[in-house]
């Protein structure tokens, strides 16, 4: 057993933000498949996988958008917020102590806005935090080199996108 046990947390990768069927062009078709290689390794190793949904409004009621196609699901661990960061459902922390998760990736979308804003609750709560830009859609780097400051002085651990294999 693992001396420390690992989630990988991805956020927000729903049809409604990406995708063919999504109303806004921001994030690649190659966005989901590097997830999806992500996950499918940290299944392979034993980690916890954690899917979370964003809570929206459509005409004034409740709506939640499927996940996008295409997107690899290898657990039952689906939780659903209703404000940017992933800990506004008590029932993330709940899974986490079940599981004796003290380290935790943060993947998907955005990374200026849910993915940051988790990452940063995660570190607060005293959890050890990895953010891959690789695996983290972000619309808008302008915006991100200040994020990137609010990540670094959380001491979230921020890893660089790592150079494509030709």
């Amino acid at each position: 057993m693992k001396q420390y046990e690992t989630a990988l947390i991805v956020i927000d990768m729903q049809a409604d933000y990406i995708g063919e069927k999504s109303k806004n062009k921001f994030y690649s078709q190659t966005l989901i498949d590097k997830i999806n290689e992500r996950i499918a390794t940290a299944s392979r190793h034993g980690d916890t996988v954690i899917y979370i949904k964003n809570v929206g409004r459509r005409n004034k009621k409740t709506y939640v958008s499927e996940f996008v196609e295409g997107l690899t699901i290898v657990s039952n661990y689906i939780v659903e917020k209703d404000k940017s960061s992933i800990f506004s459902n008590p029932t993330l922390l709940e899974i986490l102590k079940e599981n004796k998760i003290h380290n935790i990736e943060c993947i998907g979308i955005d990374g200026n806005c849910c993915v940051a804003s988790s990452a940063i609750d995660a570190s607060k709560l005293g959890y050890s935090v990895i953010f891959p830009l690789t695996y983290i859609g972000i619309k808008s780097m302008e915006r991100f080199s200040k994020k990137r400051e609010q990540l670094t002085k959380a001491n979230v651990q921020i890893i660089e996108m790592q150079e494509e294999n030709i």
